[in-house]
């Protein structure tokens, strides 16, 4: 695979893991009290992009942070101002190459 299409998602107890029954409110809430901000494919990690890991990471099957980072070309697409430390973290340790974003959250990233 030299080429990814990823969303980045929040940690939040809102987030499509928790609405699919993939993972609990309290591994949400125990990931955020580590640091978590958001996720891409599944995969956790803090403000700074440092994965985080958690009992789910031993059950998903696809690529790891560090698989996708590594990845030639990655577009992610993220939209709402609520999202932007999710995707300083994934800006900071390059996991995307390409974001697509809304005007309102691209401001928010700038600022």
């Amino acid at each position: 695979c030299d080429m990814g299409i990823v969303a980045i998602g929040t940690a939040a107890p809102s987030c499509p893991l928790v609405q699919m029954g993939n993972c609990g409110v309290r591994t949400i809430a125990d990931l955020q009290a580590r640091g978590a901000v958001g996720e891409i494919i599944g995969r956790f990690y803090d403000v700074e992009g440092k994965p985080l890991h958690y009992e789910l990471d031993d059950r998903l099957i696809g690529l790891d942070l560090g698989q996708i980072g590594a990845l030639p070309f990655v577009v992610a697409v993220a939209g709402g101002v609520e999202g932007v430390a999710a995707i300083l973290g994934a800006l900071r340790q390059r996991f995307v190459k390409v974001l697509i974003a809304d005007f309102d959250t691209g401001t928010a990233l700038a600022e």
